[in-house]
């Protein structure tokens, strides 16, 4: 439970800094009801209050109300903003560089989704690497040689940067990789293609 706990607190830390950033009400305060809706289907209601209790506790998050809404209202502290904003240059993020996801857009994060980032842009640099490799890549795809290589290259560039629009990786790269899973079936190249599409399609999860 502890380490539950200890997400769930990182979680809101980022989600109510996140709101701040893309709020124009100057006092900054969030209900749970909206804390809740940006954190996984997971995560219950005892636990994001006892989170939160966690977090007042330790000066990171201070709590509010409203006569308006005749409920508890939450927002972070100094220490809580200094707190988020170090939590996201440990996740190799530079702060300066740092925008929240638009709501209207699927992004893939570095910042909030490390595992699944990771998976895509590790898969995608074993695929480059093993096509580089290949002594008949070239021969088997015939004239789309340069083309596929330069959609898994541009793919490469666009998982360094610290969020990634999913609609436009898999616009790049999917009918590449379908391609290569049918044609390289028995070979390494066809099983990183196949475990690409399935990362990607996965993502909407």
């Amino acid at each position: 439970m502890a380490i539950r706990i200890a997400k769930l607190k990182d979680d809101i830390l980022l989600i109510l800094y996140d709101y701040m950033l893309t709020s124009d009400h100057e006092g900054f305060w969030f209900s749970i009801p909206a804390i809740t809706e940006a954190l996984p289907p997971s995560a219950s209601g005892a636990f994001v209050q006892r989170s939160l209790d966690a977090l007042i506790a330790e000066k990171l998050v201070e709590q509010g109300g409203s006569d308006v809404l005749k409920s508890d209202l939450f927002a972070l502290t100094e220490h809580g903003i200094a707190k988020a904003e170090s939590l996201i240059e440990e996740r190799g993020v530079d702060i300066d560089d740092y925008e929240p996801a638009p709501d209207a857009d699927l992004i893939l994060s570095r910042l909030h989704e490390p595992e699944k980032f990771s998976a895509v842009a590790e898969n995608l640099k074993m695929l480059g690497r093993e096509i580089d490799k290949s002594n008949s890549f070239a021969e088997e795809t015939a004239e789309n040689d340069d083309l596929i290589r330069g959609e898994i290259e541009a793919a490469n560039t666009l998982m360094t940067a610290s969020r990634v629009r999913v609609s436009r990786l898999r616009a790049l790269v999917l009918p590449t990789l379908r391609y290569l899973a049918k044609t390289f079936a028995d070979k390494s190249i066809g099983e990183l293609a196949t475990r690409l599409i399935a990362l990607l399609i996965g993502l909407d999860s």
